[in-house]
């Protein structure tokens, strides 16, 4: 079993410090071929990162029940993951995207600064159709700033969907013990068939609603309808298990919000560790 190491520069190690083939996580991710049971650690510190980084995870990339692959922080770290131009003009949309990605944990990294941290979605694009993913963990996670970069009105910290009917939807997903801080429309975007998610232990704060469109939620959730009109079809997320959900300061109309007229700067927050589970 290997693990790989990601320094704050980019490069790649081995437990060590010693330099392994690999130039990035980019990298390791497509052409290290991982393997059911390996890890990916991010050492600890601030990873600075702009377009690399929006990284379709290869396509059926996947670990097993018994041995999933798992990307963190190094044990007994705090590695934070935040876009190093976050003023730029070109619209930061994801950190990550999960296409047929099974069996896979991510787990104590801290993300700042993209609009759409975490996407998990099935497709059906000319050239482009995948199934979702299922069983994946999001674990000890703390995303803040998931709003307004790049021009975008909205964000969503994690974002999971059935894009088209055709194609199975993302199912068995868990969000746990995390905290999710400063965004607009909805720190959890649930839509189309999803099912089988589980939320448990997640602090949710401060999202509003940018563009006025009557959204503004901590965790939302929506049926897709997938044929034309007249003869729509539609499907909704279904077993959804939510337990112990803190939500605070959630408005539908910033400008009228003495809080929210002012948004905090971007990548201004301190460090922070995830929730703690209260089991």
């Amino acid at each position: 079993m290997r693990n790989f190491y990601i320094q704050t520069d980019g490069s790649v190690t081995d437990a060590n410090g010693v330099p392994l083939q690999y130039d990035s996580f980019h990298d390791v991710l497509y052409y290290a071929n991982l393997k059911p049971g390996e890890n990916v650690c991010f050492v600890g510190g601030v990873h600075q990162v702009g377009n690399e980084y929006r990284i379709k995870w290869p396509l059926g990339l996947s670990g097993t029940e018994q041995a999933p692959i798992t990307v963190g922080s190094a044990p007994g770290q705090v590695a934070i993951i935040q876009h190093g131009d976050p003023n730029s003009d070109s619209p930061q949309d994801y950190l990550w995207s999960f296409r047929e990605n099974n069996y896979c944990v991510i787990r104590g990294i801290q993300i700042k600064n993209f609009t759409y941290p975490i996407i998990v979605y099935s497709q059906n694009d000319p050239g482009a159709a995948w199934n979702g993913s299922h069983h994946l963990t999001f674990q000890n996670l703390y995303i803040y700033r998931f709003d307004i970069l790049g021009g975008y009105n909205h964000g969503h910290a994690i974002d999971i969907r059935q894009w088209d009917g055709n194609w199975t939807a993302p199912h068995d997903i868990s969000i746990l013990n995390c905290t999710l801080d400063t965004g607009s429309e909805a720190a959890i975007l649930i839509e189309g068939g999803v099912h089988d998610v589980t939320i448990d232990n997640v602090s949710i704060s401060n999202i509003y609603d940018r563009d006025q469109d009557s959204s503004g939620d901590g965790i939302t959730f929506n049926q897709r309808m997938f044929n034309p009109a007249p003869s729509r079809v539609g499907s909704a997320p279904y077993n959804i298990a939510i337990s112990n959900v803190s939500v605070s300061h959630i408005c539908r109309a910033r400008p009228q919000c003495r809080r929210h007229r002012q948004a905090p700067a971007l990548g201004d927050a301190p460090l922070r560790r995830p929730a703690r589970s209260r089991g």
